[in-house]
C-alpha cells in the first residue's frame, strides 16, 4: 500500500513540475486555450446564423475571453513564425510552428493542431461575417477582420521567406 502511496506522490510531482515548467505553461495555454477559443467562436457562430434579422445577443464576457484568446494565440503564432524564419536552415515554404515551440515530437502535434484549429475558426468566422452581414455583431467582424490580415501576413512571410524581398529576390 505505501510503495503505491509512494508511486502516485511521485506521479503527481512529476505532473506538477511539468505543468509550472515553461513548456507545461505553454502546453496548457495553447491546448486548453485553443479549445476554449474554438468553443467560445463556435457558439457566436452558431448564435449568428440562426438569426434571420438582427444581430444575437452575446454574452459580453464571453465575447471578451474569445478576443483575448484569439489575440493572444495570433499572436503567438505570429511571433513564433517570425522566430523561425530568422532561422536559414528552415524551409519557408514548409513553415512547421509546432518544431520552434517545443522539441518532443507529442507536443509539436499539439501546437500544430492549435494553429490549424486557429486557422478553421477564423475562416469559419470570415465565412459567418461574409454570409451573415446584417446578423454578425461588431467583435465578430472585427475578429473575421483581424484573422485576414494575420492570414495575409502569414502567406506573405511563407512566400517571401527569410532574406528576400515580396518578389522574392534575394536582398
Amino acid at each position: 500500500m505505501w510503495s503505491r502511496t509512494k508511486s502516485i506522490l511521485k506521479s503527481l510531482d512529476t505532473a506538477l513540475s511539468f505543468a509550472t515548467s515553461r513548456d507545461g505553461l505553454l502546453l496548457i495555454f495553447l491546448a486548453g486555450g485553443t479549445v476554449l477559443f474554438a468553443v467560445l467562436y463556435a457558439s457566436f457562430f452558431a448564435q449568428i446564423w440562426s438569426e434571420s434579422t438582427h444581430p444575437p445577443d452575446l454574452n459580453s464576457q464571453a465575447v471578451y475571453l474569445a478576443s483575448l484568446l484569439a489575440a493572444s494565440l495570433g499572436t503567438a503564432f505570429a511571433v513564433t513564425l517570425g522566430i523561425q524564419r530568422q532561422d536559414p536552415s528552415v524551409e519557408e515554404k514548409r513553415v512547421q510552428l509546432g518544431a520552434t515551440l517545443f522539441v518532443e515530437y507529442w507536443r509539436q502535434k499539439v501546437a500544430q493542431l492549435s494553429v490549424l484549429t486557429y486557422l478553421l475558426v477564423g475562416t469559419a468566422g470570415v465565412v459567418t461575417v461574409s454570409w451573415n452581414q446584417v446578423q454578425s455583431p461588431a467583435p465578430i467582424k472585427a475578429f473575421a477582420a483581424a484573422f485576414i490580415g494575420y492570414f495575409i501576413a502569414a502567406v506573405t512571410a511563407a512566400v517571401t521567406g527569410p532574406g528576400k524581398t515580396g518578389d522574392g529576390a534575394a536582398e
